[in-house]
């Protein structure tokens, strides 16, 4: 790694590079990217589904909610090294976001809880906890 104070363009994100490293330890975003479908045409695809999701989630980890947040982000010069490249443009993070339907969503969660499995094994005991009890709030809300 190379520290340089003399250069014009800054990042107020540099834990940005922790997220990549933790990505690139444990691959969740490109395990769940394949469960996102990709309908687009692929001669005008520029931005893969793996890097669009990985570009939202250290987005939403580093405080910027909304897709909205692309135009001070397209010149972060760490967030383009550590997305290799041009970020995908408002529209396009957008559209990602509005492709998502139900079944994807649900494989997703379940996607999400295979993981989860996965990490319980070597263990003698697993308890399951479960709260049945109604709670009912004020108002009948």
């Amino acid at each position: 790694m190379k520290v340089d104070f003399s250069t014009e363009a800054i990042s107020s994100d540099s834990a940005v590079i922790l997220l990549k490293k933790i990505e690139r330890e444990h691959k969740l975003i490109r395990n769940f990217s394949k469960f996102i479908p990709d309908y687009r045409n692929p001669f005008f695809i520029t931005h893969s589904i793996e890097k669009m999701l990985k570009q939202r989630v250290f987005m939403l980890m580093q405080g910027y909610e909304n897709a909205n947040d692309m135009t001070h982000l397209q010149n972060d010069p760490l967030f383009q090294a550590v997305l290799e490249g041009d970020l995908a443009s408002q529209p396009t993070m957008s559209r990602f976001e509005n492709r998502i339907d139900k079944q994807t969503i649900f494989a997703l969660c379940y996607a999400w809880i295979e993981h989860y499995v996965s990490t319980l094994s070597g263990r003698k005991q697993i308890i399951i906890d479960i709260d049945a009890t109604d709670d009912p709030t004020h108002g009948a809300q």
